[in-house]
């Protein structure tokens, strides 16, 4: 009788835990709700997106458009660069969440040999400076936020704009993640901009 009580009491405190304390949240959602997605596309190199070796606009899909990873799995774009000149990507970023909320973007910040110049909100596709809807210190800080409603209804869009300082040699690789991340923090989606000097 003793064992049984005691039994019992183990299984009672075991349910009480579990209430008191509920389990977390699957992988991929949070207590928020939402779900990060970023995308991103090549716009080219060059004053007007063009290059010798990337393709017109057009023919360049989006990568990273329901994919939700921080390795950059099926959401890296490539391209080549040519010494000394600019290049451009466009990012698309929605909350794919059942529940709106705000989320907060974090992209790379450069070096000295590679600048980044440039995070403007739009689509942009000349080497100019958009002062109204520039954006890059917050950018880089990871301190620029944004509210997105549900389901992916309104998506913002940026450009990236890079410049490589004249760098002499071949194969000189730059890898540039931008992170998009839940207001917690807890979960974040990220494209990766990888560009090759020729």
């Amino acid at each position: 009788m003793i064992r049984r009580s005691v039994r019992m009491s183990l299984a009672a405190a075991m349910l009480a835990t579990l209430i008191l304390f509920p389990l977390p949240a699957r992988s991929g959602t949070t207590t928020q709700g939402v779900r990060p997605d970023v995308w991103i596309k090549l716009c080219g190199s060059k004053v007007g997106c063009t290059g010798p070796r990337n393709p017109p606009t057009a023919k360049i899909p989006w990568k990273g458009n329901n994919v939700h990873n921080t390795t950059g799995w099926h959401q890296t774009q490539s391209a080549w660069w040519d010494e000394g000149t600019w290049i451009f990507f466009w990012i698309t970023l929605q909350n794919d969440g059942p529940v709106g909320g705000t989320l907060r973007l974090k992209g790379c910040v450069g070096h000295g040999r590679f600048m980044v110049q440039q995070y403007a909100l739009g689509l942009h596709n000349k080497m100019e400076y958009y002062k109204p809807l520039v954006i890059t210190s917050a950018v880089k800080n990871g301190t620029w936020q944004h509210y997105f409603p549900a389901n992916g209804a309104r998506k913002v869009q940026i450009t990236l704009a890079i410049q490589e300082k004249q760098i002499r040699g071949v194969g000189i690789v730059f890898t540039c993640p931008v992170t998009l991340r839940s207001g917690d923090g807890t979960v974040k989606d990220t494209v990766v901009a990888t560009m090759t000097t020729y």
